[in-house]
């Protein structure tokens, strides 16, 4: 019997994580699938192979939208490819090959095609994707280290500028709309993009800092963190464009806040070439440190190359699932 390429529904959800389970031998956290697909607010882009009336292939892309000086355009991250051990073989008709070339064929006919799709694969998902599917290499994903004991006894905000809090409030608006109409490309943080990321995650904890001005009127800086043992990473840095340095203070409040958690480190990845990664690579206590993650790019309709990407593109740790 072929096999049959076609869109991924929420019927196929039981299937899909048993599929899950069996590609990366590893169950999946209760209700994470549904919150990943159904529940993100910029919809589903998922293709499954399927033969003998059982599903073999699963080839995604979490949907976002990415922002470049106030101008919008569909985006999306490459996740969750994967296939039933019993299903790869080698051959030029094998499902994973069909289904990425499935995706990117949808991809480049829309009304709207992203200028590039995206990913942070592992050694084997990268090989097979540059060999196969066209994606280059934009560089790679930048870490910086701080030990909280040092960062904490830096300067941090007055009490009242700090809030500590687990989703976004109304205030945050102002800020995005700062960030969104700068240079460079990132995608979506607004609250409800971040609200779905971050607060309704099942099975995941993250905290919001929040940096407000001394008169409690403006939201100058956020950073959302989550936990990993005795590590914290900040998977966002949100700041105004020019007041990068508002970080530095961010920072501390944040270090000050986990020194009594039993946090030994504190994490931020980010492009070195963008004004946060900037402040990182200068800030006299986070070193930088290399992370062997790749940024694999897929230009759309042979746009933009891959080194413009990665001098623009102001990516986090958010972006792609690691924490």
């Amino acid at each position: 019997m072929p096999i049959e390429i076609r869109k991924a529904t929420e019927a196929d959800e039981p299937a899909l994580e048993q599929l899950f389970r069996l590609a990366f031998r590893k169950p999946l956290p209760d209700g994470e699938w549904r919150w990943k697909y159904a529940g993100n607010p910029h919809g589903r882009r998922a293709l499954v192979a399927v033969h003998d009336g059982r599903l073999v292939g699963h080839f995604a892309a979490w949907p976002t939208v990415l922002w470049k000086n106030g101008e919008s355009r569909k985006a999306c991250s490459a996740t969750d490819v994967m296939t039933a051990p019993a299903a790869r073989f080698r051959g030029r008709d094998t499902p994973i090959l069909r289904l990425g070339r499935s995706f990117f064929e949808e991809e480049e006919k829309s009304d709207d095609p992203p200028p590039f799709v995206f990913g942070f694969p592992g050694f084997r998902h990268r090989e097979f994707g540059e060999r196969f599917l066209g994606y280059r290499c934009a560089g790679e994903v930048t870490r910086f280290l701080a030990e909280i004991p040092e960062l904490s006894r830096q300067e941090s905000p007055a009490g009242e500028q700090l809030v500590i809090s687990e989703t976004l409030p109304a205030g945050y608006d102002a800020l995005w709309d700062s960030i969104r109409t700068s240079p460079g490309w990132r995608t979506d943080k607004s609250r409800g993009t971040l609200h779905w990321r971050y607060h309704a995650r099942p099975n995941r904890y993250y905290r919001f800092f929040l940096l407000w001005n001394s008169a409690r009127s403006n939201l100058e800086a956020v950073a959302i963190v989550g936990f990993d043992g005795e590590r914290a990473l900040v998977a966002e840095s949100l700041v105004s464009p020019g007041n990068e340095g508002r970080l530095s203070l961010l920072f501390a409040g944040v270090a000050q806040n986990l020194s009594t958690n039993g946090i030994v480190t504190l994490e931020a990845r980010s492009n070195p070439n963008s004004p946060v990664g900037r402040l990182l690579s200068q800030h006299p206590l986070f070193r930088r440190v290399t992370s062997e993650i790749p940024l694999e790019v897929r230009p759309v309709h042979g746009w933009p190359d891959p080194d413009e990407v990665a001098r623009q593109f102001d990516y986090s740790a958010g972006d792609y699932d690691v924490v």
